[in-house]
């Protein structure tokens, strides 16, 4: 779990893929395969693992590559790389507003 936990910390998708296929390949017990159709039927139901478990990473990636917070960072690093500090600068915004709020306040109070 700790390493599921750093991969998704670091957004590192390819390493949040192997640790999902590790962990399902871990579950998996060993097929009894006597004959060919044993075999197929195994086949058949591996394939149908793996595409539920694409769907899955597949759903997963798409919520991690759509979150608020890596849009926010990446905003944040497409700005940097154009000298602007986006995290500065809403913070400075965020003081200016509660300045304001501030003054706002004391005029109601000396009325």
């Amino acid at each position: 779990m700790a390493a599921v936990n750093a991969a998704y910390a670091a957004r590192d998708v390819v390493l949040l893929q192997k640790l999902a296929a590790a962990k399902d390949e871990a579950e998996a017990p060993e097929p009894q395969i006597d004959s060919r159709e044993a075999l197929i039927i195994h086949l058949r139901h591996e394939s149908q693992r793996l595409d539920e478990l694409i769907e899955r990473l597949e759903k997963e990636f798409d919520e991690l590559t759509s979150s608020p917070a890596l849009e926010m960072q990446l905003e944040a690093s497409m700005a940097k790389r154009t000298g602007r500090d986006l995290i500065g600068e809403a913070v400075a915004e965020l003081q200016r507003e509660l300045g304001e709020l501030e003054r706002e306040l004391r005029e109601l109070n000396n009325r």
